[in-house]
């Protein structure tokens, strides 16, 4: 198939921000998978129902990543969503003849390359095109892969915990019109404030008590009580994927200290952010662990307390969280 020329496919520790940094390098940025996510203040906390099955799931990504890093950085693209299938496809198109990427958010669940174990969306970014499918870049695979029309279609109608019908997204012009400076010192507070008051934060998508740290705290209060639950394994499974699947490393704290460390640098958040936020995404792999064994154990009574343990040390996590918060907050003003 016809590609995008100078396009160089690279692996990376989530597909949204692996997507961002297989474009800062096509585009010549120059941002790592970390900066990425940290310009896209991709760091989150929900606590939502989720619609499948009606008991609520904890998340660590921001569903405004890519959006917040485009705009954060005021380069110029355009994001559709919604279109009908054969004009989705032709705006696809138009951009690959014009050797544009295009980003592509997807279900995992119906691409025929991977078992990626976590909710949508899911980012691919589309590189070149025949009358037969498209080829993707999809950063948790070493290889570009070949779609084919029905399996894109399929995919790219979402319908699975969130609802979106061909959303993509084009750069329309590859050049970072804001200063580094100032968009990282943006970014970190904007994280900050997200994660300690909700309800006032320029990006929100839920409801009281359902993000930032007042989400993660119903999260540490709910674990206990999964023992009594006739769903208690799969909803303690439901949790530990929230927190370990898709190698996000630790619930996307691991990634976050990699990043602050790069915003860091940039902005007027100082110290020793990186280590910091890389002992709290420790524990947040002690607790993905407990909740594993928690899943796996025969005795009602150990599960118990195997979830009552889970939900101790999330606890000292949360404070954690907010203390460095509350620190970054204060640099930043």
């Amino acid at each position: 198939m016809p590609r995008v020329s100078g396009y160089d496919h690279g692996t990376g520790r989530h597909c949204r921000s692996a997507a961002l940094r297989n474009l800062s390098t096509f585009y010549g940025w120059g941002y790592d998978e970390p900066a990425c996510f940290g310009f896209g203040a991709g760091l989150a906390s929900t606590y939502a129902a989720n619609p499948e099955t009606g008991w609520k799931v904890w998340s660590g990504v921001a569903p405004w990543l890519e959006r917040a890093f485009f705009e954060r950085l005021e380069i110029s693209h355009v994001e559709r969503e919604g279109d009908e299938w054969d004009s989705a496809w032709d705006d696809v198109t138009e951009h690959l003849d014009a050797d544009e990427p295009v980003l592509l958010f997807v279900d995992s669940a119906a691409l025929h390359y991977t078992d990626a174990d976590h909710d949508p969306p899911h980012a691919v970014v589309a590189v070149g095109y025949d009358d037969d499918g498209v080829v993707v870049s999809d950063g948790t695979v070493d290889d570009l892969q070949e779609l084919s029309h029905a399996e894109l279609r399929d995919a790219w109608a979402i319908d699975r915990t969130v609802s979106m019908q061909n959303r993509h997204l084009v750069v329309t012009r590859g050049r970072v019109r804001q200063d580094r400076r100032t968009a990282a010192t943006r970014a970190v507070r904007e994280t900050a404030e997200y994660m300690l008051h909700p309800l006032d934060a320029a990006r929100t998508t839920r409801g009281p008590g359902e993000e930032g740290l007042s989400a993660l705290r119903s999260f540490v209060d709910d674990l206990p009580g999964l023992a009594d639950s006739d769903e208690a394994v799969e909803r303690a499974d439901d949790a530990r994927r929230g927190i370990s699947s898709h190698g996000v490393d630790a619930a996307f704290r691991g990634l976050y200290a990699d990043a602050i460390e790069d915003l860091e640098s940039w902005s007027h958040a100082g110290g020793d952010k990186g280590e910091r936020m890389r002992d709290v995404a420790r524990d947040w792999r002690q607790v993905g662990e407990l909740l594993g064994d928690a899943c796996a154990a025969d005795d009602p009574d150990e599960q118990a307390a195997t979830l009552t343990e889970a939900g101790s040390v999330l606890g000292d996590v949360a404070d954690r969280e907010e203390a460095f918060f509350e620190d970054v907050e204060r640099e930043t003003r």
